[in-house]
This record gives C-alpha cells, sequence and structure tokens, in this order.
C-alpha cells in the first residue's frame, strides 16, 4: 500500500487563509432520504458513504463537500424540482468526493456532475466531481492527488470536451491520461 501524505494548498495565495468549516450539527438536519436520491440510481450504501441529505427547506438534495481530511467546507444543494444547483459563488470550488476515495488505487475517474461521481463510487471506481468544467485552482489539486491514471469522464457536450481538452493541457507529465468520448448530449449516467 502507498502511504497518504498529500499538503493541499493554494499555490496563489501569499497568506495564510483561514479556514471555516461547517459544523457536523449542520449536517444532522440534512440526514433524510427522498425518493429523488433513488430515482437517480444512489443505493444506501452510497448516501451513507458521502453523507448526501435532503433540506425539506429548499427542496434540495444536500452534497457536503469536504476537504481530504473530511472536515466539510460547504454544503452544495440540488433541487428536486429542476436543474438549480446552489454553490456558494465566493470562494473557488474544490474537488467533490476526494475524502471518500480509495487512496490505495492506482487510477481516478474526473467528471462533471456529483450525480456522475456517485454512479462510478456506485459501480466500485474513484471518482471525483469538478462541479463544472474545471478550474486553474482545482487542476492545481488533482495535480496534487497521487494518482498516476486519470480518466475524464466529462459531459457529451462542447463544455464538456472543452473541459477535457483544458484539464489535459494542465495534468502533470508522468500522468497517463484517458478520456472517454461520450456520445453527444449524455453523461456517465446514460451509460448504465
Amino acid at each position: 500500500t502507498r502511504k497518504l501524505d498529500i499538503n493541499i494548498q493554494n499555490r496563489n495565495s501569499n497568506e495564510k487563509e483561514q479556514t471555516e468549516y461547517v459544523d457536523e450539527k449542520l449536517l444532522e438536519q440534512y440526514r433524510y432520504y427522498h425518493p429523488y436520491m433513488y430515482k437517480r440510481g444512489l443505493t444506501n450504501e452510497i448516501i451513507e458513504r458521502y453523507d448526501i441529505g435532503y433540506d425539506k427547506v429548499t427542496n434540495s438534495i444536500t452534497f457536503p463537500i469536504r476537504d481530504i481530511t473530511g472536515k466539510t467546507l460547504f454544503i452544495a444543494k440540488r433541487s428536486v424540482v429542476g436543474k438549480i444547483f446552489i454553490l456558494p459563488s465566493s470562494q473557488n470550488k474544490p474537488l467533490y468526493g476526494v475524502y471518500e476515495l480509495d487512496y490505495s488505487k492506482a487510477d481516478i475517474f474526473i467528471c462533471e456532475s456529483f450525480f456522475n461521481a456517485l454512479t462510478l463510487a456506485k459501480w466500485g471506481y474513484n471518482a471525483i466531481a469538478l462541479m463544472g468544467i474545471g478550474s486553474n485552482y482545482q487542476y492545481g489539486l488533482i495535480n496534487q492527488l497521487p494518482f498516476r491514471t486519470i480518466y475524464l469522464c466529462l459531459d457529451g457536450d462542447n463544455a464538456g470536451r472543452n473541459g477535457a481538452r483544458k484539464l489535459c493541457q494542465h495534468i502533470s507529465p508522468g500522468k497517463i491520461v484517458y478520456e472517454y468520448l461520450m456520445p453527444e448530449g449524455k453523461d456517465v449516467n446514460d451509460l448504465t
């Protein structure tokens, strides 16, 4: 097994930022199951492992976004009615799912959405979500992860193809990168 020793920090920051974490008590208020979770193919094991919940007030599925140590940075939400996402706009988006990864494996799958990453995890793969098509901040975080082989599974549309191209340009040399070319208009969840 490989020893995990990762120190992820923002290289663009000249001063140490004090990270504020979400109190675990806030997560407790969302620990409900909702039929939409199962409609999207989630299993109880995945729901528990990723601590996915339901916010009755906003009628949204909740996704705790954790850092590599397991501390919750913020809670992202996705409406169960329509395609509305609630994410903080003032901070760099981290990578969804880094805490839950199996660091004894040599590979990782990168996709755009929570549900894509969770589908891959359900199938037994290491997967993270960019919560979009990626940013310079996220490229830096990816390059610090200890995985040698990277599989890009971005959506089959112009944004996904452009995102995959940019990722390829920013991934460190020495890593092996494969890209799954999704059919037009499709994503990982359509591959079932």
